[in-house]
């Protein structure tokens, strides 16, 4: 990140359905997706990556978006703003294009409809993080969240996907927060 020091990253997994139109893809990816995710001001920055592996079943290219310290409210108008912006797009190249957008999306009353993830309490990853927690903090790390979130998130991909074992680490549930990421996150 060249000496920056984001609020926050964002990753997202991508491979091109057709592999015949993977430079196109490619093309449209850097130069109309990433400017224009970067133009809504909750990115800052944008780099994408290749799986050194053309052969693997892994996704093809990973994305990592640096974010702002925006608060919530600021960064849900933003994204819904982009999201505006990018439908009528859409709709001016393909007339035929109809949708509807919602924000939250219905459904999402009780939950972010995708399976809690779960990376075992006495998983050597999540001892090591409680660890370095508690050396940080002088107290015991409290490790489960209160409840289960379902989310979407990378480390769900990541970990159920990729098989990779991945834990969240935070303060808790983002809906209870004004600000995203929170001050004790950073």
């Amino acid at each position: 990140m060249n000496g920056r020091h984001p609020e926050a990253v964002r990753l997202t997994l991508t491979t091109c359905a057709d592999r015949r139109r993977e430079a196109e893809f490619n093309i449209w990816y850097d130069r109309t997706h990433i400017p224009d995710v970067l133009a809504g001001g909750v990115a800052t920055h944008g780099t994408r990556f290749a799986n050194a592996d053309p052969e693997s079943a892994n996704p093809a290219y990973l994305a990592l978006y640096e974010l702002s310290g925006l608060d919530l409210e600021q960064t849900i108008a933003t994204i819904e703003n982009d999201l505006k912006r990018l439908l009528a797009r859409i709709k001016q190249d393909h007339p035929a294009f109809n949708c509807e957008l919602e924000i939250p999306a219905r459904g999402t009353e009780q939950t972010w409809n995708q399976p809690s993830m779960v990376c075992p309490s006495d998983h050597p990853l999540v001892a090591a993080l409680a660890e370095g927690q508690a050396l940080a903090s002088g107290q015991t790390a409290v490790v489960g969240a209160h409840g289960r979130l379902g989310n979407v998130g990378d480390g769900n991909i990541i970990q159920e996907v990729l098989g990779i074992p991945t834990v969240q680490y935070g303060p808790g549930d983002i809906r209870v927060y004004k600000e995203w990421p929170t001050p004790d996150e950073r």
